[in-house]
Parts: structure tokens; C-alpha cells; sequence
């Protein structure tokens, strides 16, 4: 159960989750009503305690100053705290080296035109339990006068014991259909690029191939969502590797030696 700031009756906090009914389309919005902090800040009560290996909020309306901070708590005045993380939306994308001379992006870093798509993710470690959730968003000089964001994302979460294999590879997938007239002339349908991930995962061991790997493809099966995230300590480029995303077509697992095995992966990216 959402409470708390002050959001729109019309784009309620409500849109923010996947109920098995709106399945977690990303059109089903939140909006405050203004971009003061009192207005952009919400709780969760889970109804009961939940494991939490990270949360993510895959977009928004950010301004690059916005910051982010995620509270969990075991009561819901927030006085029991078990974990928090807080971090800036836009850190430093474009490492010293990167841009050329000319680029405003040069000395920060950071980008301050042409905002990339930019998810927010907060990781936990070690994985933690509690009932509460606090998100405050800090953007009070955001352009638009308001936050929108849609979608809350958060979960438990699965490393495997060994990390995917060399080869791993990450694709746009490009959605943009083409016609051709008699005389040769293209036309375009432009459309936004969907990102997949393509992984093979080999000699984990028998019990976690079964009781991760396995159950995680079962459980998710092709419509149910997850959040990708390539290497938790690179913040450089998280946005460009990590990303909500479905299981295209789960492959299940193979045996491939003695109490070991493996399996492949193939991830869509949630784009609408």
C-alpha cells in the first residue's frame, strides 16, 4: 500500500506497480503535483516483511541534480531502521577521456543537454528483510515542476555462483519498420529500439542450478518482470546494461557434467 506526498488523483502511486492487471506497462504513470519535496516522497507497507536485494525506478523526468533516497524500515514511523541507500540519478557518465575537446560534458562528466534515459537503482548487500519502504525524490528545481515516474521496481535478487560466460552480448534491437517506393525511395517508421541481452551460464552447481536458475525461469516465465543489472559496481554505464526486462522464451536448464550445469538466457528490455 502506497501513501504519503502529494500526487496527482489522475496518476495516482497506485500506477507504480505491477498487479497482474496492468502487468506493469510503463504508461501507467505516478505524478506529483509539484517538484517540492513534500510532494515527491511516498511509503510502501508491504503488509508484511519482504526480502530486498535493491530497487529500481527504470526512468523519470529527473533533472541532473536530482538525488534519490531509499529508507527500509521494520516500523512504519520509520524509527527501526534496517537499511538506506541514497545516490544522484546522473552521476559522472563520460569518464575523462571519452568526449572530445569540445564537449560541455568534458570536465563534469555529466550530462546537462540531451538527458539519456536514465534509471534509478538502489542496491542493498547483504540482502535485508523489513515491512516499510521510504523513497524521497529530491528534484525541487525540476523544469517540468513535477516528478513523473513509472514504475517501482523491487525484489530479492539472484547472483549466480559463477558469472555468465565470455560472449555475453547486448544487442538494440531495432523496431523501426522501412518502405521502399517503385523508385528506390526509403521511408521510415521510426520506432524506439528494444535492448536484449543474450547470456550463457555453464558449471553451476547442481542445487543452485535447480533451486535458482530453474525456479527463476518458472516463476517468471515470458510475461513476468525482472530487473537486469550487468555489473552492480559500475554506475558509468549502468544505464547503457541495465534494464527491466522479460525472459524471451526460457530454455530451462542443461546437465552438462557431473551434479553441474548451466543455462542461456535471452532478456527483452521493457520499453513501453
Amino acid at each position: 500500500m502506497f501513501s504519503g506526498g502529494g500526487w496527482l488523483a489522475d496518476l495516482p502511486l497506485s500506477n507504480l506497480r505491477d498487479d497482474g492487471v496492468q502487468t506493469g506497462y510503463l504508461a501507467y504513470a505516478a505524478q506529483s503535483n509539484t517538484a517540492a519535496e513534500e510532494d515527491t516522497c511516498f511509503d510502501i507497507d508491504h503488509g508484511q516483511p519482504v526480502p530486498c536485494a535493491g530497487l529500481a525506478i527504470p526512468d523519470g523526468n529527473w533533472s541532473p541534480a536530482c538525488n534519490v533516497t531509499v529508507t527500509r524500515a521494520n516500523d512504519a514511523d520509520f524509527t527501526d531502521v534496517v537499511a538506506t541507500a541514497t545516490g544522484e540519478v546522473y552521476p559522472v557518465l563520460y569518464p575523462l577521456g571519452t568526449q572530445p575537446s569540445t564537449s560541455p560534458y568534458l570536465i563534469s562528466g555529466k550530462p546537462t543537454i540531451r538527458l539519456p534515459k536514465m534509471p534509478f537503482i538502489a542496491l542493498f548487500d547483504p540482502v535485508h528483510v523489513a515491512r516499510y519502504t521510504r523513497v524521497e525524490i529530491s528534484d525541487p528545481l525540476n523544469p517540468d515542476g513535477y516528478i513523473r515516474i513509472p514504475r517501482l521496481f523491487m525484489a530479492g535478487g539472484y547472483e549466480p555462483f559463477y558469472n555468465m560466460q565470455y560472449g555475453a552480448r547486448l544487442r538494440p534491437i531495432q523496431r523501426t519498420r522501412v518502405r521502399e517506393s517503385v523508385a528506390g525511395a526509403r521511408f521510415f517508421d521510426e520506432r524506439a529500439p528494444r535492448r536484449v541481452w543474450t547470456l550463457e551460464y555453464d558449471l553451476l552447481p547442481q542445487a543452485e542450478l535447480l533451486a535458482s536458475m530453474y525456479e527463476m525461469q518458472a516463476t517468471l516465465g515470458v510475461s513476468r518482470q525482472a530487473f537486469f543489472i550487468f555489473d552492480p559496481a559500475d554506475t558509468v554505464s549502468r544505464h547503457r546494461t541495465s534494464f527491466m526486462c522479460t525472459l524471451d522464451d526460457p530454455g530451462g536448464i542443461v546437465f552438462s557434467s557431473y551434479e553441474r550445469g548451466g543455462a542461456s538466457l535471452v532478456l527483452s528490455e521493457v520499453i513501453a
